[in-house]
């Protein structure tokens, strides 16, 4: 019996739209919520639609309220002098599309294939749909009156989109491998919605000549960040909203090699490059190559006030007495705690995924399914296939592009989402780990060194077979100086959690809890899947004050995660020395950030009875239940829409953790 309450999870509603936008393509995380309207945003192509979905089961009519349409503005003269050899190159298509504060005022963001980002003020879409609704309204629900206030281009395919609310920037990473910052000036009135970012002669760019700017946050300024190893796309950057960083100091940026980038915005500086894997960092993959085992997909600042106390580690993360193959204590030796078989314990995880039974249609095309608790039974077998290995070509605006060619010719011959490594054990023993950085006085500090061996190809490829985890961190101070927040990563298909550093110090980062292979499943091929490269886990949200993240795969699945706190004895590793034995290792008392894995969604009942969509998803969203916008945060209800490639969407309802949870029953449709 564990003590620890999961967040109570109910199924609210699903529905389905046949041929309505066939041959989707998969982006990144294409869907968004309102957090101050009940406005439910989806990008399709080039556009993006509008709905208003209907309490209780969240459903949204087929034609939505408004379609939000912007055509390409022409580049800027100082867009033209750093960007104008890629004219021509991409297209109108939306990579990302997020919806946050900026400043005082909500915001829609997206970025384009074409390098265009934009901004709209999500007040300017809910005024613009009420118009419509007047009875002597001639509106037509393609938007001519929607112009965004902010937009930019930077260059080529835009594919990493992040916000700092407090200090009033917009980052945005693109293909040229560079990531570039636009500062909004910060005043005590009231922004102009027209010209948040004025006219090209107001605007001041650094970075590339070298030039730090001025602490001066009365103009508008835009600032570019890249470094010499930069040679790979960056699919992900974050900020910190936490509060803990409220004049956006620090930024983070992930790369297809598995590197972190950790930049002090307001000097310009890199200050830490950390390559966290499943493969040895010490080996440099060859140019004109990604890594697809270990690609970082996602990035998030966790805010510590949002990890629950726990009583034991074992509680903290998931581990039952009864798991087999979970021993704790020796992984307490090690730097990466490997947390994967903590997953099986969730009846369905493993579980060959079959396409049985009939969903139950309910009135409006809507059916549903009660809650059922996500850990209990026994899993699934698990099928090994062999590791793979992907190409990709720098130069192309869109590495998804590059990805579909590469495997469009071997889909037929594998399963969705069967995994190209999984055996089933997980990690090997702490002696089989390997982490180091730069100690103070130049010498490098390292804990064991990984079994590994290399395959030459014909053209001097180098093939790592090694399944064993490694962290390299470039220098010896931390991510963030002394920044008391947790830092999630979401590499192709496994997470990591950093520690915070207290001590600023690259060691305070240690241990970094991980769950290989989180979404591991069989699936038949005739699912409409895509690429097996859309496995990734690139589709993320948080909900703060519930102590939850939700992280998801575009070939179908949900982890809901619980996150957790409590204070453990552990390896020293500031002190401690390769060649010691366990009993001469030195130890300490240290608060360690975890977290559980407590859903995976669809839930199995779901998947049982037909009801998971035949397809990957196009996005997820979360947002507050309608009529709870203007409350507390922690009196907020909350929901979980997930998007579907086929249209279908499956709404979900999460909540504070339930007294009894069995007695959870389905809100009637």
């Amino acid at each position: 019996n564990r003590p620890f309450r999961e967040v109570s999870l109910t199924v609210t509603g699903a529905q389905f739209f046949k041929d309505r936008f066939s041959n989707s393509r998969r982006r990144d995380e294409n869907t968004g919520l309102s957090h101050v309207y009940d406005l439910y945003f989806v990008a399709y192509v080039d556009k993006i639609y509008v709905y208003e979905p209907q309490f209780p089961s969240q459903s949204i009519e087929q034609e939505p309220a408004m379609v939000v349409h912007t055509e390409q503005k022409s580049k800027t003269p100082e867009e033209q002098r750093l960007y104008g050899h890629y004219a021509g190159h991409g297209t109108r298509a939306i990579n990302k599309l997020l919806v946050q504060s900026l400043g005082n005022e909500e915001v829609l963001a997206v970025v384009r294939d074409d390098g265009d980002v934009e901004a709209y003020y999500t007040r300017h879409i809910y005024n613009a749909i009420e118009k419509r609704t007047y009875h002597d309204s001639t509106l037509g629900i393609l938007s001519t009156d929607i112009r965004p206030f902010f937009q930019r281009s930077v260059g080529l395919s835009a594919w990493g989109l992040a916000i700092h609310s407090t200090a009033r920037m917009i980052a945005v990473s693109a293909n040229t491998h560079t990531t570039t910052v636009f500062t909004f000036a910060l005043t005590d009135g009231v922004s102009d919605d027209e010209n948040d970012f004025p006219d090209e002669d107001e605007v001041y760019y650094y970075g590339m000549s070298g030039v730090v700017p001025p602490n001066d946050r009365r103009k508008n300024d835009v600032r570019i960040l890249a470094h010499s190893g930069g040679i790979e796309n960056l699919p992900d950057i974050a900020f910190c909203n936490t509060g803990h960083d409220p004049a956006g100091r620090w930024l983070l940026t992930a790369d297809l090699l598995g590197q972190v980038a950790a930049w002090d915005v307001h000097s310009l500086q890199l200050n830490q490059l950390v390559n966290t894997a499943l493969s040895p960092p010490i080996f440099r993959i060859p140019k004109d190559h990604i890594d697809s085992r270990n690609g970082v997909w996602g990035l998030l600042f966790l805010d510590p006030l949002s990890f629950r106390t726990t009583t034991t580690i074992e509680e903290a993360l998931g581990v039952s007495s009864s798991q087999i193959g979970v021993d704790l204590q020796r992984e307490k030796d090690n730097a990466i705690w490997d947390l994967g078989k903590t997953v099986d314990c969730i009846s369905h995880v493993r579980r060959p995924f079959r396409d049985v039974g009939n969903p139950v249609v309910v009135r409006n095309g809507n059916y549903a399914h009660p809650l059922e608790l996500s850990r209990h039974g026994t899993p699934g077998p698990s099928t090994p296939t062999p590791l793979r290995r992907a190409n990709v070509d720098a130069d192309r605006s869109s590495e998804e592009e590059v990805e579909e060619e590469s495997e469009e010719s071997n889909d037929e011959d594998h399963a969705w989402d069967s995994d190209d490594s999984y055996d089933g054990t997980g990690y090997d023993s702490a002696e089989d780990t390997h982490v180091a950085f730069p100690r103070p006085d130049g010498t490098m500090w390292q804990i064991a060194k990984p079994k590994v061996s290399l395959r030459s190809s014909c053209t001097a490829t180098l093939l790592i077979r090694s399944l064993r985890p490694g962290a390299r961190f470039k220098r010896g101070e931390s991510m963030c100086g002394d920044l008391p927040c947790p830092i999630l990563q979401l590499s192709f298909k496994d997470i990591y959690l950093y520690q915070p550093a207290t001590s600023s110090k690259a060691w305070d980062h240690l241990p970094i809890p991980s769950t290989r292979r989180l979404f591991q499943q069989e699936v038949p091929i005739p699912f409409d899947s895509g690429s097996t490269k859309f496995g990734r886990i690139n589709m993320y949200a948080q909900i703060p004050s519930l102590g939850v993240v939700i992280i998801a795969t575009q070939q179908g699945r949900v982890a809901i995660l619980s996150l957790t706190q409590t204070v453990t004895r552990m390896l020293d590793y500031e002190k401690v020395e390769v060649n010691q034995t366990p009993l001469e290792r030195p130890r300490m008392e240290k608060r360690v950030y975890g977290y559980r894995v407590d859903h995976i969604l669809p839930l199995a009942s779901q998947e049982e009875a037909g009801h998971r969509p035949k397809a990957g998803i196009h996005g997820i969203a979360v947002g507050p239940i309608q009529g709870t916008e203007h409350l507390e945060d922690d009196l907020k209800r909350w929901r979980l829409l997930v998007h579907y490639q086929d249209l279908s969407i499956l709404a979900y309802e999460i909540g504070k953790p339930s007294r009894d949870q069995l007695d959870l029953s389905l809100m009637a449709i």
